[in-house]
Parts: structure tokens; C-alpha cells; sequence
């Protein structure tokens, strides 16, 4: 025992390592700034209309990092990036509870360094404690299934609240778990007792008081209104608006209006190494082979998480984390099951499986590089001398992720407009701007710019290069300056 926590110490040590390396590499990201202003307004401003669909915990925690970190992007994202570690332990537990501390290791291993669940949390976003919320959950639900004692179902509760308070997806766990009570508990007694029913009454009022909780500053300053508006914005967001916001998906450079149906499997194929993806495709089925409550409870919501990111109109990368989840714990088990009746090609298997993602952290680790606007700003700072020779500098592109990281700059010196109004600003003075450069997915999006028109109309003054997904004109005649 005493050697299988040394070596989950080590695992968790080494996790880090690859967690922080670089955090700050991959550029601020237009959501993470959402949550970032969100958190900046109620922390210093009593605020609670900022980003008005997504439940506070989170607005909190951005609150929090905030007042530590300042605009450093490594310092606000270090304690969300945190939680993948917090959610290795906690896999650890669970799969130890069933499966014995030997698989547990290899599971926190597969969970802490799978490639979606990876990436996803090392971002100011909700994913990262969303995760190990729903991990939580996972423990205490497991665990009151498989012994009957309340104070699981309590704790199930308790996590089931602040993860609802957390992000909207949260509710998957509701169907999740009243079909899992059906499932485990009704059919193989054939009833419901009083006792189950107080159980779940107790975890019912849990959840209800830590969710409320969560919203108690919210509620202090701004009402029962404030909720309110919480809750219309939520109908609006995953309802009314849902197929309107953020619908273009860029793949391979090709535009898609609407979500496609494979939207999820092109990025799984894409980002799973050969064994990987084989094993995930396998492992769903290997819960018919071990018939137990552990396969059996991971497949059900599986199937669940899957259908529900499904059928949202708009998929995210990131979103794949959500049912990358429970493929974890059916990988494990299905290189258990191929153990228990093939020992030897089990054992290889296991530590293929760990090999090959160690080493595509590692590679990861080795190759990342600044990207988007950090790598834009990086790349601007190096030609103008840190910004100290005069020359001005248009972008047409994310104004959020653009204006974070050229903040400081004076206007004179640097313009970030997308607007197609400014071009009756602009047009007088578009000579004067020695860089003009386009992010190809905002033109993807609007290519009648008339800024992109100019530029294209007058390249024969202009030296055009490309850096990631930037087009970058610079002005043959180094007169642009103030």
C-alpha cells in the first residue's frame, strides 16, 4: 500500500510538472476573459450582471484569482489547471474502491493525462472544477449504492449542488441519477423502501442548500430579481438563442453554420493516439463482460453525458472532456477484464496505455508554443522594439483577446476594430498604420470588410506574411509612425 501511494505521490508530482509547464503559452482565450471580467465585477464592484447564464461559483473563483493574480495568465489560470490534479485524486479512490489500488493508479494516470480532459482544464474556465465536482459526486453516489449509508447520499447531494452552481450541464446528473437509483436500487429489490426514500429526500434538501448557498452574495444585493434573470437567461441561452450564438465551427479551415452531427469524433480521432482511440471505441462494451455495478454505472452515464452534449445545437472541444469522463473509468476496466483472463497481455497493455500518453505529454510539453494573440503580441513586440519605434498597428480580429494582450498600448499606437462603421473613422488614416493584420477566422466570418478589401486591392505596397492564423501586411515604406 505504502509503495502504491508513493507512486500516485509521483504521479500527481509529475502531473503538475506537465500542468503548469507553459500554462500561459495557449492565448487568453474570449471566454476566459468573460469569466475574468465577470469575477473583476462582482469582487470589486458588487456586480452580478456580467455573463448573467452562468451560475457564480465559478465567477467566484475567476473573482478570486483575480485579486491574486492580477493580468497574470499563468497565475489565473493555475488554480483551475489545479483541479485536474484534485480530480486524479479523486478517480484514484473511486476506481481503488472497487477495482484495488493497482488500477486505481493506472486510471488516475489515464484520467490525468487524457488528451481532452488534459487541455480543457488548463484554461480560466469551468470545466476544471466542473470535473472534479462531478467526480465527487461520482465517490459518494458509487459509494452509497454499493453500502446504503445516507451520509454518501448527502455528500452526493452536497457536490450535485455546487456543480449545478457551477455550469448549466450539471443537470445531466439529475436524469443521471434517478435512472441509476432505478437501475441499482428498484430492480433487484423490486421496491422502493422508506428508507431509500428518505435517502434520497435527504440528498434532494443537500443539494437544494448547497446550490443556494453558492447564490446567497447574489441574492443579498440583488434579490430574488437577480435569480431571476439567472434563470431567463439560462431559458434564452440553452433554449431560445442556443442554435444563434457562436454557431460557426472552423475545421481544417472549412466554415460550418451549424454544429455537424461528427463534430465530437472528428476531434477524438484527430487527438487519440492508435491505442487510445481502440481502446475507447472497446470499452463501452466491456461492461456487458463484467456484469458489475462499477461497469454498469460508468456505461449509464456515459450514454447519458453523450446524448446530452449531442444533441446541444452548438459543440465545443471542450465539451468532449464531459464524456471523456466516464470512457476513463470503462478503459479501465476493460484492461482489467483482458488481465483477469490474460494476465500477461493485460500488463502490456496497461503500460502501453501509460507510455504512450506520458509521452505525448512530454511531446506536448516539449513542442508547445505561444499561440493566437499571445503569439501575435510576442511576434509585434519583437518587430517594433518592444513598441518603442512609433509604428502603429491595426488588427481586425478578436477584440477581447487582442486588447488583452496589447493593453497599455496608446490608441494612436494600436487599434483593434472589427466594426464595419470604422471604416468611415478609418479610411482617412489607413496609411498611416505601417501593420494591418486579419485574423482569417474573423474574415472567414465577415469577408466584405472593407479594411481586408483595401488591403488585398493595395498588396503590391505591402510585404504579406503569416503567422498561425494572422495575415500580416506591413507597409513596404516605413513612414507609418506618429
Amino acid at each position: 500500500m505504502t509503495k502504491t501511494y508513493l507512486l500516485l505521490f509521483f504521479l500527481l508530482i509529475t502531473s503538475a510538472v506537465f500542468t503548469l509547464y507553459k500554462l500561459d503559452h495557449r492565448s487568453f482565450f474570449t471566454d476566459e476573459l468573460v469569466y475574468f471580467y465577470s469575477g473583476e465585477a462582482i469582487f470589486k464592484l458588487g456586480d452580478f450582471s456580467l455573463n448573467t447564464e452562468v451560475p457564480p461559483l465559478g465567477k467566484y473563483m475567476a473573482g478570486v484569482t483575480q485579486m491574486l493574480g492580477g493580468r497574470s495568465v499563468f497565475l489565473l489560470r493555475t488554480p483551475f489547471a489545479l483541479t485536474l490534479l484534485l480530480s486524479g485524486l479523486v478517480t484514484f479512490f473511486i476506481i481503488k474502491s472497487f477495482l484495488g489500488s493497482w488500477w486505481a493508479l493506472f486510471g488516475s494516470a489515464v484520467l490525468l493525462w487524457s488528451p481532452f480532459i488534459f487541455t480543457e482544464t488548463r484554461m480560466l474556465m469551468l470545466e476544471g472544477p466542473l470535473l472534479l465536482l462531478w467526480l465527487l459526486f461520482h465517490l459518494n453516489f458509487l459509494l452509497y449504492i454499493k453500502h446504503e449509508n445516507r451520509r454518501h447520499i448527502v455528500l452526493a447531494g452536497v457536490f450535485f449542488g455546487l456543480a449545478l452552481a457551477t455550469k448549466i450541464p450539471s443537470i445531466l446528473l439529475a436524469p443521471f441519477s434517478l435512472l441509476a437509483i432505478f437501475v441499482f436500487k428498484y430492480i433487484p429489490a423490486r421496491k422502493i423502501a422508506n428508507r431509500d426514500l428518505m435517502d434520497i429526500l435527504s440528498a434532494g434538501l443537500a443539494l437544494f442548500a448547497s446550490y443556494f448557498i453558492v447564490f446567497l452574495p447574489q441574492l443579498i444585493v440583488t434579490g430574488a430579481q437577480g435569480y431571476l434573470s439567472h434563470v431567463k437567461s439560462i431559458y434564452d441561452d440553452y433554449f431560445v438563442l442556443r442554435d444563434q450564438k457562436g454557431k460557426i465551427h472552423f475545421i481544417n479551415d472549412i466554415a460550418f453554420i451549424k454544429s455537424p452531427v461528427w463534430y465530437y469524433f472528428h476531434f477524438i480521432i484527430e487527438r487519440y493516439n492508435p491505442l487510445l482511440l481502440v481502446g475507447a471505441a472497446i470499452a463501452p462494451f466491456s461492461a456487458f463482460v463484467q456484469k458489475s455495478l462499477f461497469s454498469y454505472y460508468w456505461l449509464l452515464f456515459l450514454l447519458i453525458s453523450f446524448s446530452f452534449n449531442q444533441v446541444l445545437g452548438v459543440k465545443q472541444v471542450r465539451y468532449i472532456a464531459y464524456f471523456e469522463l466516464p470512457l476513463v473509468f470503462l478503459v479501465v476496466v476493460l484492461v482489467y477484464e483482458i488481465h483477469k483472463r490474460f494476465e500477461r497481455t493485460g500488463k502490456l497493455l496497461a503500460v502501453s496505455l501509460v507510455l504512450t500518453l506520458f509521452l505525448s505529454r512530454v511531446a506536448f510539453a516539449i513542442t508547445e508554443t505561444p499561440t493566437g494573440y499571445n503569439a501575435l503580441y510576442k511576434h509585434m513586440a519583437e518587430k517594433t522594439a518592444n513598441f518603442t519605434n512609433g509604428e502603429r498597428i491595426y488588427v481586425f480580429g478578436s477584440i477581447r483577446s487582442s486588447r488583452w494582450y496589447f493593453f497599455g498600448l496608446q490608441d494612436n499606437l494600436f487599434v483593434s476594430r472589427k466594426e464595419q462603421l470604422d471604416w468611415e473613422i478609418l479610411d482617412i488614416e489607413i496609411n498611416t498604420f505601417r501593420y494591418l493584420i486579419f485574423d482569417k477566422f474573423e474574415i472567414m466570418k465577415e469577408p466584405e470588410t472593407p479594411f481586408y478589401a483595401y488591403a488585398r486591392n493595395n498588396a503590391n505596397n505591402y510585404d504579406i506574411s503569416y503567422l498561425n492564423e494572422f495575415e500580416i501586411y506591413t507597409l513596404k515604406e516605413a513612414g507609418a509612425r506618429l
